[in-house]
This record gives C-alpha cells, structure tokens and sequence, in this order.
C-alpha cells in the first residue's frame, strides 16, 4: 500500500491545506486525517466512507461539547 490520496502524497495535500487555510503550522490530528482519508465530494460513496464521515462528525460533536463547557 503506497501512502498517497490519489495522485498527490499526504505531505503535498497538507502543504496544499496549509496554503489554502494560511496557517504556518501543520493541522491537528483530527484535521489530518479529515484531509487524508475523507473525499471532498460525494461521501456516500461506500461504506468505508460513511463510517469516516459519521466518524468525523462524532469528532466535531466531542469537540464542540467540549468547548462549551470551558
């Protein structure tokens, strides 16, 4: 298994993130693997892909919990 999304590497599609978003510094764990593992279209694609989405939406439901409590 090659470690590439496609055409692109994990690094150039960090390094594509971080000059879309302007940030300096690499993205967190959570967005690391949004970028890497999640499509941008369609992601009812497979059921791989529904269980990456339900994952990521259960990440951001955590974090926004967490937020609201501090």
């Amino acid at each position: 298994m090659s470690h590439t999304t496609g055409t692109m590497t994990y690094a150039a599609k960090i390094y594509k993130w971080q000059l879309e978003n302007k940030k300096d510094a690499p993205p967190n764990r959570k967005e690391r693997f949004k970028i890497t593992h999640l499509k941008k279209g369609d992601l009812k694609q497979s059921t791989l892909m529904k269980h990456q989405h339900k994952l990521c939406l259960s990440l951001n439901k955590k974090k926004q919990r967490k937020l609201t409590k501090t």
